[in-house]
């Protein structure tokens, strides 16, 4: 999986100009996120933060993936994705190391390993009919206005002289790490983010200042002023160092090596703690 997502990343960024016809995508969604929450400070109502960022991230990847909202009633098939990657993690989350690493790793115990299984192929066979739908729509020439990350990677895959080559193995694996990702990763650094400033409030007070200064008052920040943040970069990357959103990696050798000394097999299959890693003086 690693791979096939590689090799698509690598070639979003040969395709960085196509990305960047997204920005219009993450201001509304982040615009529309600020208006609820200046809708609720005005009428004193409780609001869970965690709710409205899942939404938010859930909306970024499904428009920018598959022009639909997930959070729209007539979006079934990006709610119906969303459905079968949850359910992937929570059966993933259930296999216990000795079922991956150990002695007892041939055998099913739970049966959770058949079960996720069964889930990876209906997601498969799921994305594979949203793939024709829009192979059929690109050979009718529709769909055109509006390009989504779906039609680029599309495009890139019929091109028989692209300089990528792509397989709908690794864009069905792409897309899958892209909804994994959006359901609880990127909503919870935001949190940490947020719960970070609030406890530290001489941190707060000097970003503002900061964004008071390069941004002004009058407008949001564009992702096209990050650059000329470093304060707000900064706070980015201590709050995923103390709350990384992968506290253990996982890692499988490809071949033989030595590390500090240390011999190395191919396959050797390795857990990393970040959390321990990110934390250590």
């Amino acid at each position: 999986m690693a791979t096939s997502t590689a090799t698509v990343v690598d070639y979003c960024i040969l395709r960085r100009p196509q990305i960047d016809r997204f920005n219009h995508i993450r201001g509304q969604e982040i615009e529309n996120l600020l208006k609820s929450l200046i809708k609720s400070s005005r009428e004193r109502e409780e609001l869970n933060l965690t709710t409205e960022l899942t939404t938010l991230t859930n909306n970024l990847i499904c428009r920018m993936a598959l022009s639909k909202r997930c959070s729209d009633n007539n979006a079934s098939g990006a709610k119906e994705i969303r459905k079968l990657v949850v359910e992937i993690l929570e059966i993933g989350s259930k296999l216990g190391v000795n079922e991956l690493f150990g002695p007892l790793r041939e055998f099913d115990l739970f049966g959770n390993g058949k079960k996720l299984v069964e889930a990876l192929w209906r997601y498969d066979q799921f994305f594979e009919q949203i793939m024709k739908d829009y192979e059929e729509k690109m050979v009718n020439g529709q769909g055109k206005e509006g390009v989504d990350l779906m039609t680029i990677v599309l495009e890139t895959y019929k091109d028989t002289n692209a300089e990528v080559k792509l397989t709908r193995t690794q864009i069905k694996f792409f897309f899958l790490e892209l909804f994994m990702a959006s359901i609880d990763t990127s909503s919870a650094a935001i949190q940490w983010v947020m719960a970070e400033l609030i406890n530290h409030p001489q941190v707060f007070k000097k970003l503002r200042e900061e964004i008071n200064m390069v941004v002004g008052s009058n407008r949001l920040v564009k992702e096209s002023d990050v650059p000329n943040l470093p304060y707000l970069q900064a706070i980015v990357k201590e709050c995923l160092r103390l709350h990384t959103p992968a506290a253990i990696i996982h890692r499988e050798c490809m071949k033989d090596c030595k590390i500090n000394g240390f011999d190395v097999k191919a396959k050797s299959k390795m857990l990393i703690n970040a959390y321990a890693i990110m934390r250590d003086p």
